[in-house]
């Protein structure tokens, strides 16, 4: 494959960050003798990353994961949820276009007053 090249070539610069959080706690209650561990994990891990050149041509994108679980004495998974959702936005000279894609429940993502904006910028040409 042939890739023309411009007159000049142009500088750029790539800028890629990842924040990962975890957040782990444990309730133990014992109720008629009976000890009872509870234990809720939370892990949320975002990417970003920045390319652009000194032109103003860019490419970003972000993308993030969720889950969370709560186990009952080690045994018993009293809830599991697992959620994604990732952004990408291109600029070049003549064009622009962002696309999101996401699978966070509304109440989570979006205001709640907001239910009828489901993804509408999905693969938009702004």
């Amino acid at each position: 494959m042939y890739l023309a090249r411009t007159s000049r070539p142009s500088n750029m610069w790539k800028k890629y960050e990842i924040t990962i959080n975890d957040k782990i706690i444990i309730t133990t209650t014992v109720e008629n003798g009976v000890r009872k561990v509870l234990t809720e994990s939370d892990r949320c891990q975002n990417e970003v990353t920045h390319i652009e050149n000194e032109r103003g041509m860019f490419a970003h994108r972000e993308y993030s994961q969720q889950e969370q679980t709560e186990k009952l004495d080690d045994d018993e998974m009293a809830l599991s949820l697992r959620a994604t959702e990732e952004y990408i936005h291109l600029k070049n000279e003549y064009d622009e276009y962002e696309y999101i894609h996401t699978d966070i429940p509304n109440s989570e993502a979006r205001n709640s007053d907001d239910d009828d904006s489901d993804d509408s910028r999905e693969g938009s040409v702004v």
